[in-house]
């Protein structure tokens, strides 16, 4: 059986995109082969900008266009309005494409839509991804949604932590969110979906390919797998940690299972994320765990597996252990100043 008939029972959605979303498709994706490259996010983000400061005010009124009326109605160098043009015939070798793709089990939104996740407009901003690819349900990334991360290389240990945190999430009926990757995140999304989960995969990569080992709990609304990129593109590292930081943005809080100090994605992550503050970060607490230790001085929330074992929940947990660093934060201050004091009475 081909995958065109695999899906026939699961395309109940049809293709229903706004105008503007076409316009972003055809001047933004890779649907459309042409001389002129798609447009980057930065490009797209200006010429919002100028469109919203001119009569045109959308993207969909650059469909009907050709080069002449956008050098009048915009101003934007001739580059740009070259490309807008160039990419204009294509739109319905576009659309056949998305029909194609969604006969697949693929399809698509984009920023413009009702169904796209607001977590990610609110916390990325600028740099929210234009367009998603999925397979699945997507309402699954309106859910409370928990991020679990780790190495390539686990161990019996890692592994037995890992079910033990996804048991716990799945009692308390959340949503795994996993970049997928080998070891730790892959063992973390079969675990749950095997406990009667559900797990929405952010891939960076070929969705196409990832669809085949996933097709059953796909269809029966335990998986969604959403990309950012081309569904047929191959990996890319730029894509890779653009990725990490969309699964951040979508998690209420992302539970680091094991790290290594200056080594890794998870490393990467965790990194950016005190700064960018996309999500809630803890790290489980282990002795031989050295890299979430250093996380935890850095701010990450410490978790223990009697923690993760004991009666209270994840929030519970989460705000018990973020008042006892505002705690001690709160002690330290005054003891400085105590300190000071002392040094400088008269």
């Amino acid at each position: 059986m081909d995958m065109k008939n695999e899906w026939n029972d699961l395309n109940h959605q049809r293709l229903r995109l706004s105008l503007d979303s076409i316009a972003l498709l055809l001047y933004c994706s890779e649907f459309y082969e042409c001389e002129e490259l798609p447009m980057t996010l930065t490009q797209w983000n200006d010429l919002e900008k100028m469109l919203r400061a001119s009569q045109l005010k959308r993207p969909a009124a650059l469909l009907a266009l050709e080069y002449e009326a956008i050098m009048i109605n915009l101003d934007i160098d001739e580059e740009l309005a070259h490309k807008i043009a160039s990419r204009n015939v294509g739109i319905a070798f576009l659309l056949e494409q998305l029909q194609r793709l969604e006969s697949l089990g693929v399809l698509v939104t984009t920023k413009y839509e009702e169904e796209y996740p607001y977590q990610l407009k609110r916390k990325m901003k600028k740099n929210m991804p234009l367009i998603l690819y999925y397979s699945g349900d997507i309402t699954m990334l309106k859910d409370p949604l928990v991020c679990v991360a780790g190495p390539i290389r686990s161990n019996r240990r890692i592994d037995q932590n890992t079910k033990a945190v996804i048991s716990k999430l799945n009692e308390e009926s959340y949503t795994l969110i996993s970049c997928g990757n080998r070891g730790v995140e892959t063992l973390a999304m079969k675990h749950q979906l095997r406990i009667g989960g559900k797990a929405v995969n952010f891939l960076c990569g070929n969705i196409i390919i990832e669809m085949k080992e996933y097709l059953r709990p796909i269809k029966n609304g335990q998986m969604l797998l959403v990309s950012a990129v081309y569904p047929f593109a191959n990996f890319d590292l730029v894509h890779a940690i653009d990725r990490n930081q969309y699964v951040f943005s979508l998690s209420e809080v992302a539970i680091i299972m094991y790290s290594q100090i200056n080594s890794g994605a998870v490393w990467l992550s965790a990194m950016q994320n005190f700064t960018q503050r996309w999500t809630k970060l803890a790290a489980i607490m282990d002795d031989e765990f050295y890299g979430n230790a250093r996380l935890i001085e850095l701010g990450a929330i410490g978790l223990t597996m009697d923690m993760i074992q004991s009666p209270l929940t994840l929030s519970e947990l989460l705000d018990q252990e973020e008042e006892k660093i505002q705690e001690t934060e709160s002690y330290d201050q005054i003891s400085i100043y105590e300190f000071l004091g002392e040094q400088y009475e008269i």
